[in-house]
């Protein structure tokens, strides 16, 4: 939750098309509505191995 300089992450899965849904409590606590736009960073990548175990990736960038 994002309250003054608090920042809480949070993982979200890429559905198709690259649509991401954002969890309900911030949707309630910052009136988020069907057809707003938000701004988000990625900050990783995680996707599964072949053997089932998570790969992850940071993302490095100056924004």
């Amino acid at each position: 939750m994002f309250v003054g300089d608090c920042l809480e992450e949070f993982v979200a899965r890429v559905f198709k098309g690259g649509k991401v849904t954002v969890p309900k409590r911030f949707r309630e606590l910052f009136a988020v509505e069907d057809g707003d736009y938000v701004r988000l960073a990625l900050v990783e990548v995680l996707k599964r191995s072949e053997s089932g175990e998570w790969v992850r990736r940071k993302v490095s960038g100056s924004g």
